[in-house]
């Protein structure tokens, strides 16, 4: 966990002083730009004039000759009033890294001592010499949102694909512009479908097999009534249309998801050794040691669907009634499950 942690503080203090360095700099947007761009709305001039060097900037009013107004004069600028530099939206990010980078920083010192993570733990069950043939396994419970991952990398694909299409929203779109559009729509959505029906609903083997024997019924039907092409064209009514920035927002929307669901097992996991059970529940040392004798494991991997992108269930039960098993969705379920029969034969003298 350490040279680990030295990352994170060596990152943060890089960015901090990144961060803190680019708005002095001059030429940078931070420094010069807003301020030319500023001056130039407001008609004011940031230099003295070359032919006058000493003028100074009068305003004249008009006022009727028989009615002399008393109002005071107006000061230059006062129409379109200045921005303060420190609350420009650049400084406001600014702040936003700065405070971003404290955090890290103040979260580094917290951890460096009391914090107990999946990764550290890995690195001290690495070290004793009683397991130190890898007779351990450590896993967490994934969120079943990570099925969604070829969803998310069809969403960045798509937005980036949609950002280099020269098309102008404000104007009328040609056919060959809005029939691309269409079909990037259609592809992600076609994705997205198949990400849902298979995290939605646990495909055996059985109801793969009815559903291509149905499938296969539907098209010789329609082969036969010769209605195949009228029933692909009920597809074009879908006109799935999103801009760039949508498929940019779901893309950053599901993988915040599964980031989360892995920082959490940072500090929610369990431990599964040939003698005992570790559950750890917390940033620091809360945790629950089981003796062997008293729970047992299982393998859940009828969900075909999930199998093919390499997820499974390890299901923990207790010998006492009270206690609820756990259920963790774990990816690279295969490794895991042989690991599991593996350390269920063996029992460590210490």
């Amino acid at each position: 966990m350490r040279p680990r942690l030295n990352f994170i503080f060596y990152l943060a203090i890089g960015t901090l002083f990144v961060a803190f360095w680019i708005p002095y700099v001059p030429g940078t947007v931070c420094y010069g730009a807003d301020q030319d761009a500023n001056d130039a709305a407001i008609g004011k001039s940031t230099e003295p004039s070359s032919d006058e060097p000493n003028s100074v900037v009068e305003i004249k009013t008009q006022t009727d000759q028989n009615d002399v107004s008393t109002e005071p004069a107006p000061e230059a600028g006062s129409g379109s009033r200045r921005t303060p530099f420190w609350a420009t939206p650049k400084m406001i990010a600014f702040y936003v890294i700065v405070g971003i980078a404290i955090i890290a920083v103040v979260g580094w010192f917290l951890l460096k001592s009391t914090g107990r993570t999946r990764l550290g733990m890995r690195q001290t069950l690495s070290q004793d010499e009683d397991l130190a043939g890898g007779e351990f396994l450590i896993v967490f419970n994934w969120t079943q949102k990570v099925l969604y991952l070829p969803t998310v990398i069809a969403s960045f694909i798509a937005a980036l694909f949609m950002y280099f299409l020269d098309y102008d929203p404000a104007l009328p779109l040609s056919s060959e512009v809005v029939r691309i559009i269409e079909i990037v729509g259609g592809v992600w959505f076609a994705i997205f479908f198949f990400n849902f029906l298979i995290e939605e609903y646990n495909i055996r083997l059985m109801v793969i097999v009815l559903s291509l024997v149905s499938i296969g019924f539907l098209l010789l039907l329609l082969i036969l009534f010769e209605c195949m092409g009228s029933f692909f064209r009920l597809f074009k009514h879908l006109d799935v249309f999103i801009s760039w920035k949508g498929f940019l927002l779901a893309g950053f929307i599901g993988l915040l998801t599964i980031v989360v669901s892995w920082i959490k097992g940072l500090f929610y996991y369990v431990v599964v050794t040939p003698n005992y059970l570790n559950l750890q529940e917390g940033l620091t040392e809360t945790g629950k040691q089981i003796a062997r004798r008293d729970f047992h494991t299982s393998v859940d991997t009828t969900d075909l669907a999930e199998r093919l992108f390499g997820f499974g269930k390890i299901i923990v039960t207790f010998k006492q009634s009270e206690k609820e098993p756990i259920t963790l969705y774990v990816w690279r379920i295969g490794a895991k499950a042989k690991k599991l029969e593996e350390m269920g034969t063996k029992t460590i003298v210490t």
